[in-house]
Protein backbone atom coordinates (compact mmCIF):
# COMPACT_ATOMS: atom_id res chain seq x y z
CA UNK A 1 0.00 0.00 0.00
CA UNK A 2 2.77 2.65 1.10
CA UNK A 3 4.38 1.89 -2.28
CA UNK A 4 1.13 2.16 -4.02
CA UNK A 5 1.03 5.74 -2.40
CA UNK A 6 4.59 6.65 -3.38
CA UNK A 7 4.17 5.63 -6.53
CA UNK A 8 1.27 8.33 -7.04
CA UNK A 9 2.69 10.87 -5.59
CA UNK A 10 5.78 10.90 -7.34
CA UNK A 11 3.22 10.43 -10.76
CA UNK A 12 0.96 14.15 -9.33
CA UNK A 13 4.46 15.63 -8.94
CA UNK A 14 5.77 14.54 -12.42
CA UNK A 15 2.99 16.30 -13.57
CA UNK A 16 3.15 19.32 -11.96
CA UNK A 17 7.19 19.77 -13.34
CA UNK A 18 5.59 19.37 -16.91
CA UNK A 19 3.98 23.00 -16.78
CA UNK A 20 5.48 26.10 -17.46
CA UNK A 21 5.80 28.51 -14.87
CA UNK A 22 3.97 31.95 -15.88
CA UNK A 23 5.97 33.64 -12.97
CA UNK A 24 4.47 34.75 -9.60
CA UNK A 25 2.67 38.56 -10.83
CA UNK A 26 5.33 40.42 -8.50
CA UNK A 27 5.55 43.31 -10.87
CA UNK A 28 1.47 43.51 -11.27
CA UNK A 29 0.24 44.37 -14.31
CA UNK A 30 3.07 45.49 -16.35
CA UNK A 31 2.72 48.52 -19.09
CA UNK A 32 6.27 48.84 -20.66
CA UNK A 33 8.42 52.02 -22.46
CA UNK A 34 11.30 53.10 -23.23
CA UNK A 35 14.48 51.50 -22.22
CA UNK A 36 14.15 48.84 -20.10
CA UNK A 37 18.50 47.72 -19.15
CA UNK A 38 18.62 44.16 -18.25
CA UNK A 39 21.82 45.00 -16.63
CA UNK A 40 19.68 45.91 -13.96
CA UNK A 41 16.98 43.74 -14.01
CA UNK A 42 16.76 40.73 -16.71
CA UNK A 43 13.72 38.96 -15.38
CA UNK A 44 9.51 40.45 -14.99
CA UNK A 45 7.17 38.75 -13.09
CA UNK A 46 4.12 40.43 -14.47
CA UNK A 47 0.00 39.34 -14.10
CA UNK A 48 -0.46 41.13 -17.47
CA UNK A 49 1.67 43.11 -20.18
CA UNK A 50 0.86 45.81 -22.65
CA UNK A 51 3.25 47.51 -24.71
CA UNK A 52 1.53 50.25 -26.59
CA UNK A 53 4.69 52.42 -27.42
CA UNK A 54 8.83 51.50 -28.28
CA UNK A 55 10.55 49.53 -26.23
CA UNK A 56 14.47 49.24 -26.13
CA UNK A 57 16.54 46.79 -24.49
CA UNK A 58 19.92 47.37 -24.16
CA UNK A 59 21.81 45.75 -21.31
CA UNK A 60 23.86 42.35 -20.90
CA UNK A 61 21.82 39.69 -20.37
CA UNK A 62 18.61 38.05 -22.29
CA UNK A 63 15.53 39.71 -21.12
CA UNK A 64 12.92 37.47 -19.18
CA UNK A 65 9.29 38.08 -18.92
CA UNK A 66 6.86 35.88 -17.04
CA UNK A 67 2.84 36.97 -17.56
CA UNK A 68 0.14 35.31 -15.93
CA UNK A 69 -2.58 36.42 -18.29
CA UNK A 70 -2.74 38.38 -21.99
CA UNK A 71 0.51 40.00 -23.56
CA UNK A 72 -0.36 42.62 -26.41
CA UNK A 73 1.50 44.77 -28.61
CA UNK A 74 -0.59 47.33 -29.67
CA UNK A 75 -0.96 51.24 -30.67
CA UNK A 76 2.63 51.99 -31.26
CA UNK A 77 4.22 49.24 -29.49
CA UNK A 78 7.33 47.19 -30.32
CA UNK A 79 10.12 45.43 -28.94
CA UNK A 80 13.74 46.25 -30.15
CA UNK A 81 16.75 43.56 -29.15
CA UNK A 82 18.85 44.93 -32.32
CA UNK A 83 22.52 45.07 -31.87
CA UNK A 84 24.17 48.14 -33.09
CA UNK A 85 25.84 48.74 -36.17
CA UNK A 86 30.10 49.30 -35.76
CA UNK A 87 31.75 52.27 -36.66
CA UNK A 88 33.02 53.81 -39.24
CA UNK A 89 36.37 53.35 -40.16
CA UNK A 90 38.38 57.01 -39.97
CA UNK A 91 41.82 58.73 -41.13
CA UNK A 92 43.93 58.12 -38.12
CA UNK A 93 41.21 57.43 -35.47
CA UNK A 94 39.57 54.25 -34.27
CA UNK A 95 36.34 52.72 -35.24
CA UNK A 96 34.46 51.11 -32.59
CA UNK A 97 32.72 47.59 -32.88
CA UNK A 98 29.10 47.71 -32.64
CA UNK A 99 27.27 46.98 -29.34
CA UNK A 100 25.30 43.86 -29.26
CA UNK A 101 21.37 43.56 -28.30
CA UNK A 102 20.59 41.96 -24.87
CA UNK A 103 22.50 38.77 -24.23
CA UNK A 104 24.27 38.75 -27.86
CA UNK A 105 28.28 39.51 -28.44
CA UNK A 106 29.93 42.93 -29.81
CA UNK A 107 31.03 43.59 -33.04
CA UNK A 108 35.04 43.86 -33.34
CA UNK A 109 37.00 47.05 -33.67
CA UNK A 110 40.15 48.50 -34.63
CA UNK A 111 42.20 50.99 -33.86
CA UNK A 112 45.15 53.03 -35.56
CA UNK A 113 47.76 51.45 -33.07
CA UNK A 114 49.72 47.98 -33.61
CA UNK A 115 46.29 46.38 -32.31
CA UNK A 116 44.97 47.48 -35.73
CA UNK A 117 46.98 49.81 -37.91
CA UNK A 118 50.69 49.24 -37.17
CA UNK A 119 52.74 51.48 -39.02
CA UNK A 120 51.91 49.71 -42.65
CA UNK A 121 47.95 48.47 -41.79
CA UNK A 122 47.10 45.50 -39.33
CA UNK A 123 44.30 42.60 -39.40
CA UNK A 124 40.54 43.87 -38.11
CA UNK A 125 40.05 42.08 -34.65
CA UNK A 126 37.10 39.32 -34.55
CA UNK A 127 33.77 39.94 -33.75
CA UNK A 128 32.33 38.44 -30.31
CA UNK A 129 31.40 34.24 -29.69
CA UNK A 130 31.32 30.83 -31.35
CA UNK A 131 29.72 32.01 -34.54
CA UNK A 132 31.70 35.22 -35.10
CA UNK A 133 33.07 37.04 -38.44
CA UNK A 134 36.67 37.07 -38.37
CA UNK A 135 38.80 40.02 -39.05
CA UNK A 136 39.93 41.20 -42.27
CA UNK A 137 43.33 40.88 -42.89
CA UNK A 138 45.88 44.08 -43.48
CA UNK A 139 47.11 46.44 -46.36
CA UNK A 140 50.63 46.43 -46.67
CA UNK A 141 52.04 49.59 -48.35
CA UNK A 142 55.24 48.14 -49.49
CA UNK A 143 55.87 51.59 -51.43
CA UNK A 144 53.60 53.86 -49.80
CA UNK A 145 50.94 53.36 -52.05
CA UNK A 146 47.16 52.49 -51.50
CA UNK A 147 46.76 49.35 -49.76
CA UNK A 148 43.31 47.92 -48.98
CA UNK A 149 42.26 45.94 -46.12
CA UNK A 150 39.94 43.04 -47.21
CA UNK A 151 35.99 43.19 -45.50
CA UNK A 152 35.17 41.59 -42.08
CA UNK A 153 33.32 38.68 -42.41
CA UNK A 154 29.43 38.40 -41.59
CA UNK A 155 28.70 36.66 -37.54
CA UNK A 156 26.72 32.96 -37.70
CA UNK A 157 24.13 32.42 -35.40
CA UNK A 158 21.22 30.32 -37.13
CA UNK A 159 20.82 27.95 -39.93
CA UNK A 160 18.18 30.05 -42.09
CA UNK A 161 20.34 32.36 -43.93
CA UNK A 162 24.27 31.90 -43.66
CA UNK A 163 27.30 34.91 -43.56
CA UNK A 164 29.21 35.99 -46.01
CA UNK A 165 32.72 36.25 -45.91
CA UNK A 166 34.72 39.85 -46.74
CA UNK A 167 35.42 40.22 -49.86
CA UNK A 168 39.38 40.25 -51.07
CA UNK A 169 41.07 43.41 -51.85
CA UNK A 170 44.74 44.02 -52.72
CA UNK A 171 47.81 46.43 -51.94
CA UNK A 172 49.83 48.91 -54.18
CA UNK A 173 51.60 46.48 -56.00
CA UNK A 174 48.29 43.87 -56.30
CA UNK A 175 49.12 41.02 -54.22
CA UNK A 176 45.93 40.06 -52.40
CA UNK A 177 44.73 40.87 -49.20
CA UNK A 178 42.23 38.61 -48.00
CA UNK A 179 38.86 39.32 -46.50
CA UNK A 180 37.62 38.04 -43.07
CA UNK A 181 35.92 34.76 -43.30
CA UNK A 182 32.52 34.36 -42.48
CA UNK A 183 31.74 32.72 -38.74
CA UNK A 184 31.13 28.65 -39.50
CA UNK A 185 29.55 27.34 -36.20
CA UNK A 186 26.06 27.46 -35.62
CA UNK A 187 25.52 27.01 -31.58
CA UNK A 188 21.71 27.35 -29.28
CA UNK A 189 19.49 25.36 -31.57
CA UNK A 190 15.66 26.46 -30.59
CA UNK A 191 15.10 23.09 -29.08
CA UNK A 192 17.59 24.19 -26.37
CA UNK A 193 15.77 27.49 -25.73
CA UNK A 194 14.65 26.47 -22.48
CA UNK A 195 18.31 25.66 -21.01
CA UNK A 196 20.69 28.25 -23.44
CA UNK A 197 18.62 31.26 -24.44
CA UNK A 198 21.69 33.65 -26.00
CA UNK A 199 22.03 36.22 -29.08
CA UNK A 200 24.04 36.86 -32.08
CA UNK A 201 27.32 36.83 -32.19
CA UNK A 202 29.66 39.57 -33.88
CA UNK A 203 30.79 40.59 -36.88
CA UNK A 204 34.49 41.06 -37.36
CA UNK A 205 36.13 44.39 -38.14
CA UNK A 206 37.63 44.82 -41.90
CA UNK A 207 41.20 45.76 -42.14
CA UNK A 208 43.11 49.07 -42.05
CA UNK A 209 44.70 50.15 -45.02
CA UNK A 210 47.89 53.23 -45.62
CA UNK A 211 47.49 55.89 -48.42
CA UNK A 212 50.21 57.13 -48.93
CA UNK A 213 51.81 56.86 -45.24
CA UNK A 214 47.95 58.45 -43.55
CA UNK A 215 46.51 55.40 -41.54
CA UNK A 216 42.96 54.73 -42.02
CA UNK A 217 41.05 52.42 -39.72
CA UNK A 218 38.89 50.11 -40.76
CA UNK A 219 34.56 49.85 -41.00
CA UNK A 220 34.29 48.28 -37.14
CA UNK A 221 31.90 45.17 -36.86
CA UNK A 222 28.14 45.11 -36.20
CA UNK A 223 26.94 43.95 -32.63
CA UNK A 224 25.06 40.52 -32.78
CA UNK A 225 21.16 40.47 -31.86
CA UNK A 226 19.82 39.84 -28.30
CA UNK A 227 17.57 37.69 -26.88
CA UNK A 228 14.12 37.31 -25.55
CA UNK A 229 11.75 35.24 -24.11
CA UNK A 230 7.98 35.69 -23.17
CA UNK A 231 5.85 33.29 -21.09
CA UNK A 232 2.20 33.93 -21.17
CA UNK A 233 -0.61 32.22 -19.36
CA UNK A 234 -2.85 33.19 -21.84
CA UNK A 235 -2.56 34.84 -25.17
CA UNK A 236 0.56 36.99 -27.01
CA UNK A 237 -0.92 39.47 -29.66
CA UNK A 238 1.15 41.39 -31.86
CA UNK A 239 -1.10 43.35 -33.75
CA UNK A 240 -0.64 44.68 -37.09
CA UNK A 241 1.95 46.78 -37.63
CA UNK A 242 3.96 45.94 -34.50
CA UNK A 243 7.05 44.38 -34.00
CA UNK A 244 9.75 42.55 -32.06
CA UNK A 245 12.96 42.73 -33.89
CA UNK A 246 16.49 41.08 -32.59
CA UNK A 247 18.44 42.10 -35.69
CA UNK A 248 22.14 42.34 -35.73
CA UNK A 249 23.63 45.59 -36.29
CA UNK A 250 25.61 46.70 -39.51
CA UNK A 251 29.27 46.94 -40.48
CA UNK A 252 30.62 50.10 -40.45
CA UNK A 253 32.13 51.30 -43.88
CA UNK A 254 35.97 51.73 -44.59
CA UNK A 255 37.83 54.97 -45.14
CA UNK A 256 40.54 56.97 -46.86
CA UNK A 257 40.45 54.56 -50.64
CA UNK A 258 41.77 52.21 -48.50
CA UNK A 259 40.51 50.12 -45.36
CA UNK A 260 37.60 47.60 -45.57
CA UNK A 261 34.62 47.62 -44.33
CA UNK A 262 33.39 45.71 -41.08
CA UNK A 263 31.02 42.25 -40.71
CA UNK A 264 27.40 42.41 -39.94
CA UNK A 265 26.24 41.06 -37.14
CA UNK A 266 24.28 37.54 -36.75
CA UNK A 267 20.36 38.09 -35.57
CA UNK A 268 19.24 37.22 -32.37
CA UNK A 269 17.21 34.84 -30.56
CA UNK A 270 12.85 35.07 -29.56
CA UNK A 271 11.14 32.68 -27.80
CA UNK A 272 7.56 33.01 -27.26
CA UNK A 273 4.98 30.93 -25.10
CA UNK A 274 1.59 31.37 -24.77
CA UNK A 275 -0.78 28.76 -22.88
CA UNK A 276 -3.78 30.27 -24.80
CA UNK A 277 -2.72 31.25 -28.83
CA UNK A 278 0.33 33.17 -30.84
CA UNK A 279 -1.48 35.49 -32.66
CA UNK A 280 0.68 37.45 -35.32
CA UNK A 281 -0.72 40.08 -37.16
CA UNK A 282 2.76 41.77 -37.28
CA UNK A 283 6.46 40.94 -37.80
CA UNK A 284 8.91 39.20 -35.52
CA UNK A 285 12.70 39.53 -37.14
CA UNK A 286 16.26 38.13 -36.17
CA UNK A 287 17.96 38.68 -39.30
CA UNK A 288 21.68 39.76 -40.15
CA UNK A 289 23.17 42.73 -40.56
CA UNK A 290 24.38 44.04 -43.88
CA UNK A 291 27.97 44.62 -44.60
CA UNK A 292 29.84 47.27 -44.01
CA UNK A 293 30.88 49.19 -48.04
CA UNK A 294 35.21 48.87 -48.41
CA UNK A 295 36.60 51.90 -50.06
CA UNK A 296 39.86 50.66 -51.84
CA UNK A 297 39.58 52.04 -55.57
CA UNK A 298 40.72 49.53 -56.98
CA UNK A 299 39.06 46.41 -55.92
CA UNK A 300 36.28 45.83 -53.98
CA UNK A 301 36.66 44.87 -49.96
CA UNK A 302 32.74 45.13 -48.92
CA UNK A 303 32.00 43.57 -45.28
CA UNK A 304 30.21 40.16 -44.92
CA UNK A 305 26.78 39.64 -44.54
CA UNK A 306 24.96 38.28 -40.94
CA UNK A 307 23.94 35.34 -41.11
CA UNK A 308 19.99 34.84 -39.58
CA UNK A 309 19.38 33.94 -35.84
CA UNK A 310 16.69 32.29 -34.47
CA UNK A 311 13.04 32.22 -33.94
CA UNK A 312 10.88 29.87 -31.86
CA UNK A 313 7.02 29.88 -31.28
CA UNK A 314 4.83 27.56 -28.41
CA UNK A 315 1.14 27.86 -28.04
CA UNK A 316 -1.48 25.36 -27.19
CA UNK A 317 -1.65 23.76 -30.59
CA UNK A 318 1.71 24.93 -31.75
CA UNK A 319 -0.67 26.49 -34.81
CA UNK A 320 0.62 29.95 -35.11
CA UNK A 321 -2.72 32.52 -36.59
CA UNK A 322 -2.54 36.04 -37.81
CA UNK A 323 -1.01 37.25 -41.21
CA UNK A 324 1.73 38.52 -39.92
CA UNK A 325 5.58 37.19 -40.58
CA UNK A 326 8.64 35.91 -38.87
CA UNK A 327 12.33 36.10 -40.60
CA UNK A 328 13.55 33.85 -40.40
CA UNK A 329 10.83 31.13 -40.65
CA UNK A 330 9.96 30.57 -37.09
CA UNK A 331 10.07 26.92 -35.40
CA UNK A 332 6.59 26.10 -33.77
CA UNK A 333 6.07 23.93 -31.21
CA UNK A 334 2.97 22.70 -28.64
CA UNK A 335 3.50 24.11 -25.00
CA UNK A 336 3.96 21.75 -21.69
CA UNK A 337 0.90 21.74 -19.96
CA UNK A 338 -0.56 20.91 -16.49
CA UNK A 339 -2.55 17.54 -16.51
CA UNK A 340 -4.87 19.56 -14.19
CA UNK A 341 -5.57 22.32 -16.27
CA UNK A 342 -9.75 22.53 -16.33
CA UNK A 343 -10.98 21.95 -19.97
CA UNK A 344 -13.93 23.90 -21.17
CA UNK A 345 -15.53 22.44 -24.16
CA UNK A 346 -17.26 24.89 -26.60
CA UNK A 347 -18.79 22.19 -28.73
CA UNK A 348 -21.72 20.53 -27.39
CA UNK A 349 -21.98 16.60 -26.54
CA UNK A 350 -19.14 16.58 -24.80
CA UNK A 351 -16.57 16.98 -27.44
CA UNK A 352 -13.24 18.06 -26.65
CA UNK A 353 -11.60 20.54 -29.35
CA UNK A 354 -8.35 19.43 -31.12
CA UNK A 355 -5.91 21.77 -29.50
CA UNK A 356 -7.00 20.01 -25.56
CA UNK A 357 -7.44 16.94 -27.00
CA UNK A 358 -3.17 17.26 -27.83
CA UNK A 359 -2.77 18.59 -24.50
CA UNK A 360 -4.90 15.63 -22.77
CA UNK A 361 -2.83 12.92 -24.73
CA UNK A 362 0.51 13.63 -24.09
CA UNK A 363 -0.34 13.92 -20.50
CA UNK A 364 -1.75 10.32 -20.31
CA UNK A 365 0.98 9.04 -22.30
CA UNK A 366 3.53 10.82 -19.75
CA UNK A 367 1.64 9.13 -17.38
CA UNK A 368 1.62 5.55 -18.37
CA UNK A 369 5.36 5.90 -19.36
CA UNK A 370 6.11 7.06 -15.53
CA UNK A 371 3.90 4.82 -14.31
CA UNK A 372 5.86 1.92 -15.93
CA UNK A 373 9.11 2.67 -15.18
CA UNK A 374 8.22 3.46 -11.51
CA UNK A 375 6.67 -0.18 -11.25
CA UNK A 376 9.39 -1.57 -13.06
CA UNK A 377 11.56 0.03 -10.38
CA UNK A 378 9.18 -0.99 -7.85
CA UNK A 379 8.57 -4.50 -8.54
CA UNK A 380 12.45 -4.91 -8.86
CA UNK A 381 12.99 -3.65 -5.40
CA UNK A 382 10.53 -5.99 -3.69
CA UNK A 383 12.17 -9.17 -5.60
CA UNK A 384 15.83 -8.40 -4.50
CA UNK A 385 14.06 -8.03 -0.84
CA UNK A 386 12.22 -11.38 -1.13
CA UNK A 387 15.81 -12.89 -2.03
CA UNK A 388 17.31 -11.74 1.00
CA UNK A 389 14.75 -12.33 3.44
CA UNK A 390 14.67 -16.36 1.88
CA UNK A 391 18.63 -16.50 2.19
CA UNK A 392 18.39 -14.98 5.99
CA UNK A 393 15.97 -17.52 7.35
CA UNK A 394 15.99 -20.42 5.01
CA UNK A 395 19.28 -20.97 4.01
Amino acid sequence: MINKLITFLIILLSFKALAISTGNGSDGACVFSGTLNTSTKDTYNCTSLSINSAVTVIGSAPLKIFVQSNVTISGSGSISLNGSAGANGANGGTSTGGTAGPGGYDGGGCLTTASCGGSAGDAGSDGGYNGKGQGGSNGVGSIGGDAGGGGGGGARFGEATLPTAGSDSQDDLAAPVSGGAAGTSSYAPENNFESLLTGGAGGGAGGSGDNSGTLHSSGAGGGGGGALRIVAGGDIVIEVGRTISSNGGAGGDGSGNVSGGGGGGAGGAIFLQAKGDIKNNGSITATGGAGGDGTFAANDNDGGNGGSGRIRLDDADGIITGTGTTNPASVNKVIASDLFQNYNSDIKCGTIPFKEKIEIKRAILSSISIFLIIYLISYGCLYIGHFNFRRIFFS
